[in-house]
């Protein structure tokens, strides 16, 4: 339950409401529809509707009319269509327009209609007819209530306790009532006025709605509310509702061991409650206990099959604990009861990504059609996974289908150039990137990607241009501080600058290697070797199979006079290189070392000659 207490009185009337509550009421026909009226039962053969030949207006034909019309509403209702129920209950008003049973029905089926005005004067009527027709004052009520005409829904009440002074149900309403008006203190004296009342026979449900109260305050008082809900459960610990509600309270404050326990033990005794059990599963997750979280998840599934959501929940709980088997079993069983989910089909491609089965993911990814809120990523997903397959040009066409259709997704342009870059096609990605730069001005990763292409193409100058746009757009941007320095640094120029930029973006990212390898060269190049080397060799260390880190550590041996350390840096670093004519630049780096320390040994063997 709510906070609006009157408010979910009504629906709760609704559902209490059965068939066999009926009262006799002033109409002449009360006894028929009582008997008429009972779930499952089709109205006895005596009361069909007769020969129109032989109608009569007496009492007897007036009854069988209103009986046999009750009876279609009834079970249009229990059809759930309220529409031919409210025809019906109209037709049998007709027949029997004082009895307040039938109109009572018919409030009920407006109500289900969100016809509320409507309800309310049906009931009115009832209550005309019937002042003692309990079921129709209490739903006028809460209807009452609902439309917060609280003095007249009061009213009401109070009426009924005229006929009905110890009424369990019209007490409680009151009582919420005062609570719906912000009268909390009158509300709390109500009920506990109700606790000492000895004519009361059942006491959980007073002791509930004052823990409710207690917890709506403004000031809510949770230590009282908790009281009033545990003695509820003694009384009765079987409504799920006042479980709920305790926990509630054990939740706003922290007291989460209860809360956990106070679950589970209501669902070892009471028997599996889903609303229980999602809270329950949500209390496990939060200590990272997975395996009983979807334990609990699992009751809600089987209450609820078709709940894409708490099933995809335990999949990716699945996920979280590296159980990919079971999780793709799970994803595909969510798929074959919705195979329209992009959501479910997306996460089942992540997963196949995740084990390296890379066909298994492409066929997931490029089944996400377009317009689909995961196309975007899925376009991606699949050019890089086309990509890590060796599939080029599969790679290339897919993200090219992308911009076909949808040309205004910037993360497309830059995938797309970036992988013809990789592909060596450097003027083809040149030229989209070009166009990417004119169409998305603004965006400083194109714009960054043009200039790292200009960079491989020898173009220096228009590298620092774009990277000086790039730093225009946002000047926090990691990647172009870091470009700019190097590049400044490996043309000894503005190296003081280069210096400036590269220790900004290490503060932004401070744990990037490749942002140290870069100050360390800045160092170097202002042949302040010794900094530099302590710079280098540290990040060596963290990135050993780094190739170009390992020839800079190299380069400031070579400057210091250490060149065997430069040597052993310089074969690393030729294990390392995967680009040939870096290798072969490296290798000659080696050569001139060997050559070098070869005359070093020649030099000291004409110093010290061998003794005759």
């Amino acid at each position: 339950m709510t906070k609006t207490y009157a408010v979910i009185l009504c629906p709760v009337l609704i559902l209490a409401s059965g068939c066999t509550h009926l009262v006799k009421d002033s109409g002449k026909s009360a006894a028929f529809i009582s008997q008429a009226a009972r779930v499952g039962e089709k109205a006895p053969g005596a009361f069909q509707v007769p020969d129109q030949d032989k109608e009569t207006l007496d009492d007897t034909y007036m009854g069988t009319k209103a009986d046999y019309h009750f009876t279609m509403a009834e079970s249009y209702s229990l059809q759930g269509d309220s529409s031919k129920a409210v025809e019906n209950y109209k037709l049998a008003l007709v027949y029997d327009a004082k009895s307040s049973q039938i109109r009572y029905r018919l409030a009920l089926e407006y109500v289900k209609l969100g016809l509320v005005t409507e309800a309310i004067s049906q009931c009115k009527e009832a209550l005309r007819h019937n002042s003692k027709h309990k079921d129709s004052g209490l739903l006028l009520g809460g209807l009452l209530s609902a439309m917060h005409l609280y003095d007249e829904a009061l009213a009401t009440y109070q009426n009924l306790l005229k006929t009905f002074p110890d009424d369990l149900d019209t007490l409680l309403f009151i009582g919420a009532l005062y609570a719906e008006k912000g009268l909390f203190d009158k509300s709390i004296d109500h009920f506990k006025a109700m606790v000492g009342n000895k004519k009361l026979k059942d006491k959980s449900q007073v002791w509930y709605y004052l823990g409710r109260v207690y917890s709506s305050k403004q000031n809510p008082d949770f230590r009282k509310a908790e009281t009033a809900f545990v003695t509820s459960l003694k009384l009765d610990p079987e409504p799920a509702d006042v479980v709920l509600a305790l926990g509630a309270v054990y939740e706003s404050t922290e007291q989460i061991k209860k809360l956990r326990t106070l679950y589970a033990d209501y669902q070892r005794e009471q028997g599996a409650n889903h609303v229980i059990a999602e809270r329950l599963a949500q209390a496990y997750l939060d200590e990272d206990k997975l395996d009983k979280a979807v334990e609990q998840l699992k009751v809600v599934e089987s209450y609820d099959y078709q709940n894409l959501n708490i099933s995809l929940k335990i999949a990716l709980i699945m996920i979280e604990q590296k159980k990919y088997q079971p999780a793709i079993s799970k994803l595909e069983s969510i798929l074959s009861r919705y195979p329209n989910s992009d959501k479910v089909r997306f996460y089942l491609g992540a997963l196949y990504e995740e084990i390296k089965d890379y066909p298994a993911a492409i066929q997931q990814f490029e089944t996400i059609p377009f317009g689909s809120s995961y196309f975007e990523d899925s376009v991606m997903h699949v050019s890089y996974l086309y990509k890590l397959s060796g599939k080029m040009d599969e790679a290339i066409d897919w993200v090219e289908r992308g911009i076909a259709s949808k040309g205004d997704i910037a993360k497309f342009w830059v995938m797309h150039g970036s992988l013809l870059d990789e592909d060596k096609q450097y003027s083809k990605a040149e030229e989209v990137l070009a166009k990417a730069a004119q169409k998305f001005p603004k965006d400083p990763q194109i714009l960054f990607q043009l200039g790292s292409l200009y960079d491989r193409t020898g173009k220096k100058d228009k590298t620092v241009e774009q990277m000086l746009k790039v730093l225009e757009i946002d000047e926090n941007h990691v990647q172009a501080l870091n470009y700019l320095a190097y590049v400044y640094a490996d043309g000894t120029r503005n190296l003081a600058e280069a210096e400036e930029l590269v220790r900004k973006a290490l503060k932004l990212q401070p744990d990037d290697g490749f942002i140290m390898d870069t100050l360390g060269w800045v160092l170097y190049k202002q042949d302040r070797l010794p900094e530099a080397i302590k710079v280098l060799e540290k990040v060596h260390s963290t990135e050993s199979n780094e190739a170009i880190i390992a020839e800079h550590l190299g380069d400031a041996y070579f400057k210091t006079q250490l060149p065997r350390k430069a040597k052993k840096m310089y074969l690393k670093a030729v294990a390392l290189e995967t680009d040939g004519s870096n290798k072969e630049k490296i290798q000659s780096k080696i050569l001139s070392i060997d050559q070098k320390l070869q005359a070093e040994e020649s030099r000291k063997k004409s110093r010290f000659p061998a003794s005759n």
